[in-house]
């Protein structure tokens, strides 16, 4: 009889205090939106956040790791990685003929 009597005052409570819920909802509501302005990159008429993205990095650094997808800080993929890859490519065959799975 305990459980239900601790049920039936949580239900009381929850009925009689909607002020109180609407205010958590709210309190809440104004929290993630804090967090979530905080989270975003582009605020408060920012259009960048200061940092060089990779690919116009060129031959310089970030933490000593130098910039570019490729080696030599180039952003164009090398002839040789490119041969290497059709090659790959055109090596792959089906696991077995004919059948679906």
């Amino acid at each position: 009889m305990e459980v239900a009597s601790k049920q039936t005052k949580w239900i009381n409570l929850s009925i009689k205090r909607p002020s109180l819920w609407l205010g958590l909802i709210v309190l809440l509501a104004i929290a993630g939106g804090l967090v979530y302005r905080e989270l975003t990159a582009v605020h408060l008429g920012q259009s960048s956040v200061g940092l060089t993205p990779l690919t116009e990095l060129g031959r310089g650094t970030y933490h000593g790791a130098q910039g570019g997808l490729y080696p030599g800080g180039s952003n164009k993929r090398p002839s040789a990685h490119e041969a290497a890859g059709i090659e790959i490519a055109e090596g792959i065959r089906p696991l077995a003929q004919g059948r679906l799975f």
